[in-house]
């Protein structure tokens, strides 16, 4: 640098800095940057898909899915609704702190349906899941909706999008892991293929090798609506 009047001033820089931002890295930046700007503008349906299956661990299918109401009612429970709270930031790293000007409306100690502290305490959980709620704000804002969950169209993880709405991920219901959705996906789509259909919440469990748990999550989101419990058939369900 020096045989070409570098100025040393420029490598003495170098020296401290040790890495030099270079214009490819910003230019494939900035490229990155378009592309995920044009998909949220243009395909919102697969920006957000793709944003979710990203939060994944995070996202909360009871308290998410059911629509506005139901999501400001789990987000005023978090003091995320404050005038001080940024609504639509989808960073990656996004933490947030609590809104001070937010009434404490629950009684100390309480916990709300999913566990968490609800006595104006924020947890690492809420914390995770406040960016996930932000991005529903804007999803809903723009229309959007999401499709139930559903064993023979849901994927384990990833959230699609469809001309009707966003498939939610069998994963994305709190108490459901990745291999328990992975086994449920596996078998559903093995029947699908053949024309069958799971005829019981026994046949389910035994196939899926999926435990209580997991079937009293999926029951109560309405995936097994219409299987009865049991193989056998009743006396009185033939009459």
């Amino acid at each position: 640098m020096r045989a070409h009047d570098v100025p040393e001033w420029y490598i003495g820089s170098c020296k401290k800095i040790k890495y030099m931002f270079p214009k490819a890295h910003a230019v494939a930046y900035v490229i990155l940057s378009l592309r995920i700007a044009w998909f949220k503008v243009y395909r919102p349906d697969a920006y957000y898909a793709a944003r979710f299956s990203l939060k994944i661990d995070d996202f909360d299918g009871a308290n998410m899915l059911h629509g506005p109401d139901k999501m400001y009612a789990r987000m005023a429970a978090m003091n995320l609704l404050g005038d001080n709270v940024q609504l639509g930031d989808d960073d990656e790293d996004d933490d947030f702190e609590a809104d001070p000007a937010l009434p404490d409306e629950s009684p100390a100690g309480d916990s709300d349906s999913n566990g968490d502290s609800a006595g104006g305490e924020i947890t690492e959980k809420d914390k995770n899941q406040a960016s996930v709620y932000y991005l529903l704000v804007e999803l809903y804002a723009r229309g959007l909706k999401f499709l139930p969950v559903d064993l023979y169209e849901s994927e384990a993880r990833n959230f699609v999008p469809t001309p009707e709405g966003i498939r939610p991920p069998i994963a994305c219901l709190q108490g459901i892991g990745s291999s328990a959705a992975e086994s449920i996906v596996a078998e559903s789509r093995r029947r699908k293929a053949r024309g069958e259909k799971f005829i019981s919440i026994d046949d389910f469990q035994t196939s899926t090798g999926a435990n209580k748990a997991v079937t009293e999550v999926l029951r109560a989101e309405g995936c097994l609506e219409g299987l009865p419990d049991s193989n056998q058939i009743s006396l009185f369900d033939m009459f």
